[in-house]
């Protein structure tokens, strides 16, 4: 809204940040105009690659993503020079008589096509997605929406930003397998149609690398749907001939369609001539040379005449908690019309899963098993309208640490006379294990706070603390609430799984603030020490540790619990009260 139309910011910010939110931070932001994977104040790099996988696979899925979206960017990026209209936009620039469009927050437009609603917290699903009026299709799935709604409980696994794009969207794409644009082949372009009503696309296109537009050197091309508004009927798709030209562009280019009906056509022309084509989930693939006029005969509207049919959920029921060796039985939810459907569970290699009946698996653990999140796949299969639907739900089981001992991964107190091992901060920074003794914190001992009663770790100088990624940790008991004793390397709130015996599970949401800061999240300050270590000795900062809770499912036995992927989060102890 301000009219600077390049406004951006560093991918997981310039100072600390972790695997999880660095992916997450980079999903959006691969649709701003600029994205800036950036250094700065960070303790160590952060390329794209640095955290290994799955990380680095999601993270080079967004990037080729943007890289083959740059003919649509860079045609509102044209736009912004002419207008001031940047391509990142509140819902509110293109549906202004819309009130809910003025309230709408965590999400924005990407042009005018692309609807993007960022995950910000360490969750597998998102709330509170506003559709404006029209027809929405989810670019994953290709289930489509009619708004104005709101999508509570979509599901957003880490490597799913969600992402929709508007009927009669007509998308410019470089060809799959680009990636970069100094590689890209410029003899083919993709146009990623989304057909309802009339619509058209003016792609705009310059030499990419001087400034000879602003004397006329570019070349516009528009590309032209009509389609039904709904119910069976002719997709056509026109490609007008370029108007303009450039250093550099090509003299012919050949066109890749993939056209969403929802519908599989009665035949594909082009030019008027029968012409070969595929129709895979919903989609319609076809080559044309260009200019040229591709029919698809007897098709119809993105959705198709049968939306229901593609509105099938599936899900995973529960987060269940194995041992190695060990087994649970796992649920698979079908929601919607789905006749006939065959359901199935994928494990990972070495497990072994058998079908219940009625969509339940018995899933064993291989007994090396290794503490972590596993993950789970269900795939439902079934024939509506005699065309065949796949849907997948994702879920995780999770193999528990012995302790929360056991799990403990950072130094985050060290004796006065050694500190070199402390890094409680990833600056080389730790708590003074004399300064904690004179506040009556000692290894193994007591800690009250919140009506709880923690343990304070034994060691000094060695791991005493969790940062927490998703590690799973025993805790049986029942309870009011369960407490959580640490603080923070920078103010951080994270979703704790709660594990009970029943097999259910739920998310909760804490926080710790910033170890330098007196309050904050919701923690409850249990003492403030009046310097910490650093590697040269005494740092004469004030360092606080916290107590925060989070309330347990009223009458239900707690088996464990699962820690967040705040990274700058550190769990101490851990208590039911």
């Amino acid at each position: 809204m301000s009219g600077l139309a390049y406004t951006t910011g560093d991918v997981d910010g310039i100072f600390r940040g972790g695997p999880n939110t660095y992916t997450r931070d980079l999903q959006w932001k691969t649709f701003l105009p600029a994205a800036m994977t950036m250094d700065g104040w960070a303790p160590s790099d952060k390329q794209p690659w640095r955290y290994g996988e799955p990380y680095t696979s999601i993270n080079r899925k967004y990037l080729l993503l943007r890289e083959r979206l740059l003919p649509y960017a860079y045609t509102f990026a044209a736009e912004a020079h002419r207008t001031g209209v940047g391509a990142t936009r509140p819902l509110a620039l293109e549906y202004p008589k819309d009130p809910q469009a003025w309230k709408a927050g965590q999400e924005f437009l990407s042009g005018t096509d692309f609807l993007v609603a960022p995950v910000t917290a360490d969750a597998s699903s998102r709330d509170g997605i506003y559709l404006p009026k029209g027809t929405w299709t989810d670019y994953w799935t290709g289930r489509t929406y009619q708004g104005p709604v709101t999508l509570d409980h979509y599901k957003a696994p880490l490597d799913t930003l969600p992402l929709f794009v508007r009927a009669g969207a007509v998308v410019p794409m470089w060809p799959k397998g680009t990636t970069s644009w100094q590689t890209r082949d410029k003899s083919r372009l993709s146009l990623d149609v989304y057909p309802q009503g009339h619509s058209s696309f003016t792609a705009y296109e310059d030499d990419g690398a001087t400034r000879q537009f602003e004397k006329g050197s570019y070349a516009t091309q528009t590309y032209t749907v009509d389609a039904p508004k709904a119910g069976r009927g002719d997709v056509r798709v026109r490609i007008d001939a370029p108007k303009g030209s450039y250093s550099g562009m090509p003299n012919a280019r050949a066109y890749e369609l993939t056209v969403h009906t929802g519908s599989r056509p009665k035949a594909v022309l082009v030019n008027g001539k029968a012409a070969p084509w595929s129709y895979a989930d919903g989609v319609v693939s076809v080559s044309a040379p260009g200019p040229s006029t591709v029919t698809l005969r007897d098709a119809s509207a993105v959705g198709g005449l049968h939306p229901e049919d593609a509105a099938v959920e599936a899900s995973i029921g529960t987060e269940p908690v194995v041992a190695p060796g060990g087994a649970v039985d796992v649920p698979v939810a079908v929601k919607g019309h789905a006749p006939s459907a065959k359901v199935t569970l994928d494990a990972p290699t070495g497990w072994t899963v058998t079908p219940r009946g009625a969509g339940s698996f018995h899933v064993q653990a291989p007994a090396n098993a290794t503490p972590q999140a596993y993950d789970l796949t269900a795939n439902v299969t079934y024939v509506a309208h005699g065309t065949t639907y796949t849907v997948r739900a994702r879920g995780q089981v999770h193999v528990p640490y012995a302790s929360l001992a056991a799990a403990y991964n950072n130094v985050g107190v060290t004796d006065d006379s050694n500190t070199k091992p402390g890094d409680f901060d990833g600056y080389k920074r730790s708590f003074s294990n004399q300064a904690l003794a004179a506040a009556g914190i000692t290894p193994g001992g007591q800690v009250k706070a919140l009506g709880a009663t923690f343990t304070w770790p034994t060691g000094v100088g060695i791991p005493d603390n969790v940062r927490p990624n998703r590690q799973t940790v025993p805790l049986t008991g029942t309870g009011s609430a369960l407490a959580i004793l640490g603080s923070g390397a920078g103010p951080d709130l994270g979703g704790v799984t709660l594990h009970y015996a029943d097999g259910t599970s739920e998310r909760r949401y804490f926080g710790f603030p910033h170890w330098g800061s007196a309050s904050g999240l919701g923690a409850t300050q249990v003492v403030k020490l009046p310097y910490r270590n650093n590697q040269a000795g005494k740092d004469n900062t004030a360092v606080y540790l916290f107590a925060n809770e989070v309330p347990l499912a009223a009458g239900k036995k707690l088996v464990a619990v699962t820690l967040p992927t705040t990274t700058s989060t550190h769990v101490f102890s851990l208590a039911l009260k």
